[in-house]
C-alpha cells in the first residue's frame, strides 16, 4: 500500500485528527485532505478537550490543529497531547500570522505551524515535513526581527 516513515507503523495512509471549531472550515479541510491517497483523516473535534480525548483514543498519526477553541484553547491542547502521546505529531493551523503563535505552538511540542490563508498546500506539505521528521512553518508567518524559526524548527 502506502509507506510512511512513522513510528510502529509501516504501511497505509497518514492517520490524522483535525481540530476545527467551524464545522464548515473543518469540512473543507477533511475534503480536501480525504481526496489524497496518501492520507486518512480518521477523527474530527470541534474543540480542545475532544481533540485530546480523541488524540488518546484514536491514536493519529498527525493533529491538525486550530488554536483559537472552545472548552480548551489549542496551545493547552497541544500540550497536554504531546505529553501524553508523544508518538502523535501536532500541527497548529490557524488565521493567527503573528510569530508568538508559532513560537507558543513550538515551545508546548508542534512539530509545524501552518496559516489558514496557506491551508491546503502548505498543509500538505507540511504533514510530509512532519511525518519524515522534519518541522514546517508557513511562509505567511510575519517573523519580528531577531527572530530564527531556524533555532525552533531545527
Amino acid at each position: 500500500m502506502f509507506t510512511r516513515m512513522s513510528e510502529g507503523r509501516d504501511k497505509g495512509p497518514i492517520r490524522i485528527l483535525l481540530v476545527e471549531d467551524f464545522p464548515a472550515v473543518r469540512e473543507s479541510v477533511r475534503d480536501l485532505l480525504s481526496r489524497r491517497a496518501d492520507m486518512e483523516v480518521v477523527g474530527e473535534a470541534g474543540d480542545g478537550l475532544e481533540a485530546v480525548e480523541l488524540a488518546r483514543s484514536l491514536h493519529p498519526d498527525i493533529v491538525v490543529m486550530d488554536i483559537t477553541l472552545p472548552r480548551l484553547h489549542g496551545i493547552m491542547a497541544t500540550e497536554r497531547i504531546c505529553a501524553e502521546s508523544p508518538k502523535v505529531r501536532v500541527i497548529a493551523y490557524s488565521i493567527h500570522d503573528e510569530w508568538l503563535y508559532a513560537q507558543n505552538m513550538m515551545d508546548v511540542g508542534a512539530r509545524g505551524y501552518v496559516t489558514k490563508s496557506d491551508v491546503y498546500e502548505d498543509l500538505v506539505n507540511a504533514i510530509h515535513a512532519v511525518m519524515s521528521g522534519q518541522r514546517f512553518l508557513s511562509s505567511g508567518i510575519q517573523k519580528p526581527e531577531g527572530a530564527h524559526p531556524v533555532d525552533k524548527f531545527s
